[in-house]
């Protein structure tokens, strides 16, 4: 028998709730795309410097590339928990720990870039 706190068991989401949650999923997915489409730009961008002998410029244009790709691929996950849990009437309390889990990581993720950023730009201004 199944109790409150019973990890298997269904999370009784209303109708309402499905529909914003499969908002929340689209635009995740929205988002995620975006993502995927500018880190592939970027990470295709250092391509040009490669063939003029500049390598250094080249990694200075690929990384953040492929840091976007990161975070899109990370969205996508997001976007994929939030998609089953609108579309799966008997969700339980696991899958929504997984997709918030995922959330937190995509946030953790963007602090720690964030603080590396400003320690190279603050390098970088010192030097």
């Amino acid at each position: 028998m199944a109790t409150a706190t019973d990890s298997k068991t269904s999370l009784g989401l209303t109708p309402e709730n499905n529909e914003t949650i499969a908002r929340v999923a689209f635009y995740a997915r929205l988002t995620a795309g975006v993502l995927l489409a500018l880190g592939s730009l970027g990470a295709g961008a250092g391509r040009d410097p490669v063939h003029r002998g500049r390598r250094t410029q080249c990694a200075m244009v690929r990384h953040p590339g492929v840091i976007t790709l990161l975070m899109g691929l990370v969205m996508l996950a997001i976007a994929a928990d939030l998609g089953f849990l609108a579309s799966v009437p008997a969700y339980s309390k696991n899958h929504l720990k997984n997709g918030l889990e995922d959330l937190q990581f995509y946030f953790k993720l963007q602090l720690i870039l964030a603080c590396l950023w400003t320690l190279v730009l603050l390098l970088k201004l010192w030097m």
